[in-house]
C-alpha cells in the first residue's frame, strides 16, 4: 500500500494517500511507470483503482501492481492480494490472495501479516 496508507484488513479496499490528479501528473507518472519506475507503477494503479483524476479501471490496477509485484514490490503484493479476495480487476481466487498475502508479509508489508 502507498506510503500514509490507512491499516487495511485483507480483502478490504486499497486506498493510498492522495496523489494529484492533474493531466499533466498522470501523464508524468503513466511514462514513469511504462519505463518501469515501481514506485509509480504503484500509484497509477492506485489511480485506476479509485478512479482519481481517470476512469476506474479495475483490470489496469491489477495489471500495475501486477508489474509492480513482479519487481517485489511489498505493497503491490498486499494489494494484489485484495484485488484477488475481492475479485476486482481479476477472477476472485483466495488461494491467490492468500499467496499475495504472505509474499507481501514475508517482505515486511505490516498489513499482509
Amino acid at each position: 500500500m502507498p506510503k500514509g496508507k490507512k491499516k487495511k484488513k485483507k480483502g478490504g479496499t486499497p486506498t493510498a494517500t492522495p496523489v494529484k490528479t492533474d493531466n499533466k501528473k498522470i501523464e508524468d507518472l503513466k511514462k514513469a511507470a511504462e519505463e518501469g519506475h515501481v514506485a509509480s507503477q504503484r500509484d497509477l494503479a492506485q489511480l485506476y483503482y479509485d478512479g482519481k483524476g481517470t476512469t476506474k479501471d479495475l483490470n489496469a490496477a491489477f495489471s500495475w501492481w501486477d508489474k509492480a509485484a513482479a519487481e517485489g514490490d511489498a505493497e503491490a503484493l498486499c494489494n494484489l492480494g485484495v484485488c484477488y479476495d475481492n475479485g476486482d480487476g481479476v477472477k476472485q481466487d483466495r488461494e491467490k490472495a492468500v499467496e499475495c498475502y504472505r509474499a507481501a508479509a514475508s517482505k515486511g508489508h505490516a498489513d499482509a501479516q
